[in-house]
Order: structure tokens, then C-alpha cells, then sequence
């Protein structure tokens, strides 16, 4: 059994253990904290304005000590944002913003995650310079940089025809928050310890988020007013944790926070999302549980086919149980049948489809007259289809559009396009071959998962807006986490090889040595 050198007697396992509970317990802390947070401002803006600022200040000091702190709070309060249950939540929101908690002027177009991005791009920098950081060449470094330059050219195309300059900006702010994340994050998250801590901090907001949800449900008197009680793209944030059960349960010894503590603490997030009714997460989650099957099928074959057909009997008798189902329990196979038989959907529904066909034959019609360049940022796109208008609920719909996968194309070009599916292809083809080649369960659950977000993420984008600074701070994210097991399993890969040249050299110098006193003997 290993031991380790500095703490006689205790084991790995032990301390893996050690550390779940520990997780556990920073879990059950944040969740009261959130709570005690909300009740807080909820009864006192004033004093919820003076904590935030207070968080915000602390934040930027830790940024200031070392950088990869950026990365955890710019991960876990981007993901706590929502503009359903928490519209006052700052963090992404511009100091401009009235409903939130840290609106300062009207001028003010920057949000606390912009100044928290900036500050660790300029500590990172310090800090490599002083050597304190080492640079990493990111693997995903070549395909980022080539879709970000045809961003660029998709802006200046836009711009060079009369676009909308304060749009177009506001339609690649994102953007470039997925550029520098990543490229930051690539070096910072220099450690195996760092890259599972980021996987940690996912969880716990994906964890708190729903709970924030239920306590603005439960005090909110008009909160059934509203199609969902979290943003649409929440909902597909959501299908991480369920990836991550299913994950933990099919790879054996994946540790028992993720076994048991996480399925426990991810009910709150189960039911928010049955009640929310999001189809677009519903499918994306189906790709997701069919990509993780694929990947049991090439880790461990004999448990595929112990587990996986059960699986899909269990599934295939719920569906027909419930084809006829409704409420939150039979929303999944309200979806199956709505895909279908499309007629059977709500009036709601048929109508948000009809809007998404129409805009879906418009976008195809402006890639048509112009589908090398595009049209630009700031651009609006054709519509020989009317379209309803929408402004009420969504001020930009004239430029941006629901597709987001086409929405690439239609603003960068068909090069633009095929430069974000070589980023796509690149980052899946990476991680799942980094999750086969990971030795410890732990990790091939984490690198599995970050995995399995990038079709969640592009499923969900085919049907809804998805290029938002939320979403892309969690794939920026999950590309690092990506990126540094696919750096360690390299290293690991040439100390090995190093290791193996050394003990073949070795043994032919011993090999010579004894052969000398036999030649010497055969000379005399």
C-alpha cells in the first residue's frame, strides 16, 4: 500500500478521503453563506451593496497575491449569475445596470468580471515576468487564436459597411472573454491540485445556484409568473452535474464526494431544471448521457454491457409510462414526443418552434447572398420571412439570432465558421483522448466531464443564444481543465520514456562491463 513520505501511516486513499470531506463541508458552508447572503439583501440593500463591494475588494487583493484566483472567482461568480431569480447579481452586470447591487452611473459600462479579467491578465503578466508564473503553450492555443482572428475580421467587415459600432461591440464582448480566459487560465491551472480544485468550484455554484433559485421562488409571490425560474442557457450549465453522477458512477474508485455527496446535493438543481422545462437542455443532456456511454465503451467494455442496456430499458419503459404524461415528471418524455409528434406540443411551444424555423430560412438567406465574408458584426441579417417582432423580451433580435452555430457563420463567414468547429473539433478530440489516457479514475471523471460539456454546449447553441460571457467563461474554463491533463499526461509520457532510455542504457553498460573480463580471458 503507498504511504506518503511526509505523513507516515497515511495512505492516499485516506487522504482522498480526508479531502472529500472536506469539500463536503466547504459545500454545506457556501450554500449557508449564499443563503445568508440573499436574506441579507433582500432585507437591507445597503448592506448587500457594501458586502458585495467588500467581496469585490477582497477578490482583487487575492488577484493581486496570485492570479489563479482569478480564475476560481471569475468561474464560480459568473456561473452564479441569472437574470431570472437574481437580476440584482452584479458580477456581470455593468456598473450602468440599475437592478444591480452594484450600480454606480449610467456611464459605467463595465461589470465586476471585465475589471476581475483585466486585473488577472496584468497580475499574470507580472507574475510571469518575475518568474513567479511559468508560460505555458496552451494546446488549444493555435485553433483559439485562428477563430479569434476572424472575429477580428468579422468586426471590421461590419464596422467598414456602416454596422452598428455600440452592437457590434456588445456582440463580441464575450468573445474576447473567452479568449483571455483561456489563454490565462492554460498557465495558471499549472497543477493537477488546481485543475481539480476548478472542477470543484464548477459544481459548488452549478451546486448554490439552484438554491439562490428556491429561496427567490419561495419569496417571491409572482415567481409562477415567469416560463422558467432560471435563464435558458442555466439550465444546459445544469447537465454538467448529471454528467459528472453518471460519470462517477460508471468509472469505478472516482472517489465518494462524487459518488454520493454530489447525486445528494444536486436534487435542489434537479428540480429547478424539470420545473424550468428547458427542451433545448433536455436534448443536449441526451447527446451528453449517449457521448458518455461511447467513451464507457472504449474505458471499460464488460461494464458498458452490464450497465448501459439496463439503462436504456429503464429509459425506453419510462418514455412509454409517461408518453402522455405531464408535469415535471414527465417533461423528458414530453420532449421525445414533441420531437415526434410535433402536434402535440403546447401553443407556447408550436409558436417559439415557428419563430425558429422562420429565422433559421432567413439566416440561410443572408449566408446565401453572402456567404464567404458574412455580414459583419453590427450588421443586421436578411429577413425575406418576416419575423414577429420580439424587442419587448429582446432588444438585439435583429442581429442576433437564436441559431447560434449558423449565427458564426452569418457574422464571420463560412472561414469564421469552419475556424470555430476546428476550435470545437480540436478541444473534443483532446479531452476524450486525454480522459482514455488518464490513469487515475478521479481525473478521467473530470476530464470526461469538461469533455462532454463542449457537445452539451454546442447541442444547446444549435437551438437557443449561447455566446454569452456566462457560458463562455465555463467553456474557457473546461478547455484549461482540458488543456493541463493533456499537458501532465504528456509530461508523464516523456519522464516514462526518459525513465525507460536510462534503464536500457544502464543495462547495456552492464552488459558491456560483464562482457569485459570474458573477452579479456578469450585475448589471453
Amino acid at each position: 500500500m503507498h504511504t506518503l513520505g511526509a505523513y507516515p501511516g497515511l495512505t492516499a486513499e485516506k487522504l482522498n478521503r480526508r479531502t472529500d470531506l472536506r469539500w463536503i463541508a466547504v459545500y454545506l458552508m457556501a450554500g449557508f453563506v449564499a443563503l445568508f447572503v440573499i436574506a441579507l439583501h433582500t432585507r437591507n440593500p445597503e448592506l448587500g451593496y457594501a458586502l458585495a463591494a467588500a467581496v469585490l475588494i477582497v477578490g482583487g487583493l487575492g488577484i493581486i497575491v496570485r492570479p489563479v484566483v482569478g480564475i476560481y472567482l471569475m468561474v464560480f461568480l459568473g456561473l452564479l449569475s441569472d437574470n431570472v431569480s437574481a437580476p440584482w447579481w452584479p458580477f456581470l452586470k455593468n456598473g450602468s445596470s440599475e437592478e444591480s447591487l452594484l450600480f454606480i452611473h449610467s456611464g459605467v459600462i463595465a461589470s465586476p468580471m471585465e475589471g476581475y479579467l483585466v486585473l488577472t491578465a496584468v497580475s499574470t503578466i507580472a507574475h510571469i515576468a518575475i518568474r513567479r508564473v511559468p508560460w505555458t503553450r496552451p494546446p488549444l492555443g493555435g485553433p483559439m487564436a485562428l477563430f479569434a482572428v476572424f472575429i477580428a475580421v468579422g468586426l471590421f467587415w461590419g464596422f467598414s459597411r456602416g454596422g452598428n459600432i455600440p452592437i457590434g461591440l456588445w456582440e463580441v464582448r464575450p468573445f474576447f472573454v473567452l479568449f483571455i480566459f483561456y489563454f490565462m487560465a492554460a498557465s495558471l491551472i499549472a497543477k493537477r491540485s488546481q485543475a481539480r480544485l476548478l472542477s470543484w468550484v464548477i459544481l459548488a455554484a452549478l451546486i448554490i445556484e439552484p438554491l439562490r433559485t428556491i429561496w427567490w421562488f419561495i419569496v417571491t409571490p409572482d415567481s409562477h409568473l415567469f416560463d422558467s425560474l432560471v435563464e435558458h442557457v442555466s439550465a444546459s450549465h445544469t447537465n454538467l452535474l448529471f454528467v459528472t453522477v453518471a460519470f462517477a458512477w460508471l468509472v469505478k474508485k472516482s472517489g465518494n464526494a462524487r459518488r454520493y455527496a454530489i447525486p445528494f446535493l444536486s436534487i435542489p438543481a434537479l428540480w429547478v431544471y424539470l420545473i424550468s422545462e428547458r427542451r433545448s437542455a433536455i436534448a443536449s443532456l441526451i447527446v451528453a448521457l449517449i457521448i458518455v456511454f461511447v467513451f464507457l465503451v472504449a474505458h471499460n467494455p464488460a461494464r458498458f454491457f452490464k450497465v448501459v442496456p439496463a439503462l436504456v430499458a429503464g429509459f425506453a419503459a419510462y418514455t412509454v409510462a409517461f408518453w402522455n404524461a405531464s408535469g415535471i415528471l414527465g417533461f423528458p418524455a414530453e420532449v421525445i414526443r414533441s420531437q415526434i409528434s410535433p402536434e402535440t406540443q403546447s401553443s407556447a411551444d408550436l409558436a417559439s418552434d415557428a419563430y425558429r424555423i422562420i429565422e433559421h430560412l432567413d439566416i440561410l438567406a443572408t449566408v446565401q447572398r453572402t456567404p464567404l465574408l458574412g455580414v459583419g458584426f453590427g450588421q443586421q441579417y436578411d429577413r425575406p420571412i418576416p419575423l414577429p417582432d420580439i424587442s419587448l423580451g429582446f432588444i438585439w433580435w435583429e442581429y442576433i439570432t437564436h441559431n447560434a452555430v449558423l449565427w458564426i457563420w452569418l457574422k464571420t463567414g463560412f472561414f469564421g465558421f469552419v475556424a470555430m468547429f476546428n476550435m470545437i473539433g480540436r478541444a473534443l478530440q483532446l479531452g476524450m483522448r486525454t480522459a482514455l489516457r488518464t490513469p487515475e479514475a478521479v481525473d478521467k471523471v473530470i476530464v470526461g466531464t469538461a469533455t462532454v460539456y463542449i457537445p452539451i454546449y454546442m447541442v444547446y447553441s444549435y437551438v437557443d443564444i449561447s455566446w454569452t460571457s456566462e457560458s463562455l467563461i465555463l467553456l474557457a474554463a473546461v478547455f484549461a481543465i482540458i488543456s493541463r491533463y493533456h499537458i501532465l499526461g504528456k509530461e508523464a509520457e516523456e519522464a516514462e520514456a526518459q525513465r525507460s532510455a536510462e534503464e536500457q542504457e544502464q543495462q547495456r553498460w552492464r552488459a558491456d562491463k560483464m562482457a569485459l573480463p570474458r573477452r579479456s580471458g578469450a585475448r589471453s
